[in-house]
């Protein structure tokens, strides 16, 4: 399968690098400062010699298109030190918000994913409706293009009273509509018993 990893680019101005702690999740550990927690997934899933692909959402104007060299330039470090070459495609999304940019945003996505991609995302950045665009075609990706999986999805966040960075997991909450929309197609009797079930083994 050929990893995929989806971000998208931060519209702030002079935003800082940080370290994300991972708490337990070792997965996600990256001991280094840098400005988007990616880069803590692709440091830990890639292996050496590996080509990936990063899919860069970006809005037009300058200020995204410098915060798109600050991503390439983070991730360069780990391209030398993983020995990995690392593949860009842009995804330029108009600055105002309107339903039809919301669709022809579902539309790239799932242009984006191809057949036999294994998915990384991270949602920390960019407008609220962006994660639920992400997820619709994450779900559409999954479900009916040829052996797409979700690997896993992350949310970077900071503690602003002590400016404590974090990074967590959050492919669960893929997976539960994912079970839920399953169990209501099948017309499972006792759902709410099914899926406490199910979420105890998540």
């Amino acid at each position: 399968m050929s990893k995929k990893f989806i971000t998208v680019i931060a519209e702030q101005i002079n935003f800082e690098s940080r370290i994300y702690d991972c708490g337990d999740d070792k997965r996600l550990e990256y001991n280094r400062k840098t400005h988007y927690p990616i880069a803590n997934v692709i440091y830990n899933a890639v292996e050496d010699g590996e080509t990936i692909e990063v899919v860069a959402v970006k809005k037009d104007g300058i200020t995204s298109d410098k915060n798109l060299d600050i991503l390439k330039s983070d991730l360069d470090c780990i391209e030398k030190e993983k020995n990995i070459q690392i593949k860009y495609s842009i995804i330029t999304r108009p600055k105002k918000e309107t339903k039809r940019s919301h669709i022809e945003y579902f539309y790239q996505l799932i242009n984006e994913i191809k057949d036999n991609d294994l998915i990384y995302a991270d949602i920390t950045y960019g407008t609220k409706p962006g994660p639920f665009i992400l997820f619709a075609a994450l779900n559409y990706a999954n479900r009916l293009k040829k052996n797409v999986g979700i690997e896993s999805i992350v949310y970077g966040g900071i503690d602003w009273d002590t400016k404590h960075s974090y990074i967590y997991d959050v492919t669960q909450l893929f997976y539960m509509n994912s079970i839920v929309e399953t169990i209501a197609a099948e017309g499972v009797e006792e759902a709410e018993k099914v899926v406490e079930t199910l979420f105890k083994m998540m």
